[in-house]
């Protein structure tokens, strides 16, 4: 869902990064509203054809992912998290913050998780 819905912004962000820098003014470059506009935009398709097709997808995973099919609309907030992160991402290892963006990736985004994990049993 992620994936489909940035509509190729990281690519777009890291073939024209260079460009941008060298021939604008640091303050003037508009590239990452664009990427985060039109990857909303892509969310937002995404989450429409999800919605239209909510009965097939319950239809197809209920009686192998039942669990899927309780928690679909979380999927979205998920997805649009991850969306803005791949495209925030791209723009990061740009400005050669790559440590951060890694950090995030693989140490933030698994603490989040397992507070989510406890929170669920918690329940």
């Amino acid at each position: 869902m992620a994936s489909l819905s940035t509509l190729a912004m990281p690519s777009f962000i890291y073939k024209f990064y260079p460009y941008y820098n060298d021939n604008l003014k640091p303050g003037k470059s508009d590239m990452l509203a664009w990427a985060a506009l039109v990857s909303l935009m892509g969310f937002l398709i995404v989450t429409v054809l999800g919605l239209t097709f909510k009965e097939l997808v319950y239809k197809k995973y209920s009686a192998n992912s039942p669990l899927f099919v309780t928690y679909y609309y979380w999927v979205f907030p998920m997805g649009l998290g991850l969306t803005l992160f791949n495209v925030l991402e791209a723009f990061a290892w740009n400005l050669h913050k790559s440590v951060f963006t890694a950090f995030l990736k693989e140490v933030e985004w698994r603490f989040i998780i397992t507070i989510l994990i406890v929170l669920f049993f918690s329940m």
